[in-house]
């Protein structure tokens, strides 16, 4: 049963093209404001959607066409008995068609910490149009764009749904740290999201894996 003050994980899972390289972006948040008492997995679903809805146009806007979201599995790290998840069928797609950067040029995003018991924690998304970029450098109109995604990565989302009875909690983002064994040792809620730069992620090169 998720309770408030809970740290879940969601983990979008796509694909760069045919699916030569495999892509995770793992997202954490603090739940608060909770009305009901849902359990995970009744509600995984309507959960995933509600937030996937709020932030797929976001990240579909700076994402090629040739990146296929192909799910989201979701843990209660306070309560690790309880997860869910659903796939996307057909997988979405991100909203720019033309050439696609490789799998390793990444945007990155930084999630400043509040305070030092957590370092600051980053997001990368494959999946950069050469459209959106010139020499390296994200053109003007893309940066409007990254700081769009930034602003709905930073964004509280109030979850709703019906499944295993009504229930509503608001997802605030959250940094974690987690023992070598991955069991949550402590969080700290953001304290802001910005973009920082087109990167590379060596685990995204071919034959590599995420």
């Amino acid at each position: 049963m998720v309770a408030e003050g809970d740290i879940l994980e969601f983990r979008l899972r796509s694909r760069y093209g045919a699916g030569l390289t495999q892509n995770l972006n793992v997202f954490q948040f603090f739940v608060s404001a909770l009305t009901g008492t849902p359990l995970l997995e009744l509600m995984d679903a309507e959960m995933i959607l509600d937030w996937w809805t709020n932030v797929k146009p976001f990240i579909a806007a700076v994402t090629s066409t040739g990146i296929f979201y192909t799910g989201v599995d979701v843990f209660n790290l306070s309560n690790p008995i309880e997860f869910g998840g659903m796939d996307f069928v057909p997988p979405d797609t991100g909203g720019v068609a033309g050439e696609i950067l490789p799998p390793y040029a990444s945007w990155g995003f930084l999630y400043k910490r509040r305070n030092t018991t957590t370092r600051n924690g980053y997001k990368r998304f494959a999946g950069v149009p050469e459209s959106l970029q010139a020499d390296g450098i994200a053109t003007v109109a893309a940066v409007t764009s990254l700081e769009a995604l930034a602003a709905a990565l930073y964004d509280n989302y109030v979850l709703a749904g019906s499944a295993g009875g009504a229930w509503t909690f608001t997802i605030s983002p959250a940094i974690v740290r987690k023992t070598p064994l991955g069991v949550l040792s402590i969080y700290q809620e953001a304290k802001d999201v910005v973009y920082r730069s087109i990167g590379t992620q060596n685990t995204r090169k071919f034959g590599r894996g995420a």
